[in-house]
């Protein structure tokens, strides 16, 4: 599948046709899951599960995640990001040096995980990534137009 911008701002000129699929090939290079991602994501989610916090939720961890801004999220590597979180969440609940308080609270957050994603707050929270991706894409489309003129 392409990826383009819209036509509003693309000129027809080849050299920006060029930039555009260096800023693609780049834009997916950044997504693609690697080892170090999945150790900061573990790291993040670590770090929210060892607070003090009474309301702990899938949501939270979203939150958290994204004000750590370590791994970057977007909507493109929401699927593996969720993936991976399930993943972490079971081995943080298998684990045995971990408070039992922890343990229940990861166990909790594994029961209903799946509809959590579909409750309106994660949906709130994945369209506002939708958003700052789409605005993020337009403005560095806009100032590489405006250079190339």
């Amino acid at each position: 599948d392409t990826l383009t911008i819209p036509t509003v701002v693309r000129p027809s000129c080849p050299t920006f046709r060029c930039l555009e699929a260096v800023y693609w090939a780049v834009l997916k290079h950044t997504c693609l899951r690697s080892e170090s991602q999945y150790a900061m994501l573990e790291s993040v989610v670590t770090e929210y599960l060892e607070t003090l916090n009474k309301n702990w939720s899938l949501f939270g961890i979203l939150e958290f995640a994204r004000s750590k801004s370590n791994p970057k999220l977007s909507v493109a590597t929401i699927d593996k990001f969720k993936d991976d979180m399930y993943k972490i969440l079971k081995r943080y609940q298998d684990k045995c040096n971990v408070h039992v308080n922890a343990k229940n609270k990861a166990s909790k957050i594994l029961s209903n995980f799946e509809s959590s994603f579909s409750t309106a707050e994660v949906k709130q929270f994945i369209k506002d990534l939708e958003y700052n991706e789409e605005a993020r894409i337009n403005v560095t489309s806009t100032y590489t137009a405006t250079v190339l003129r």
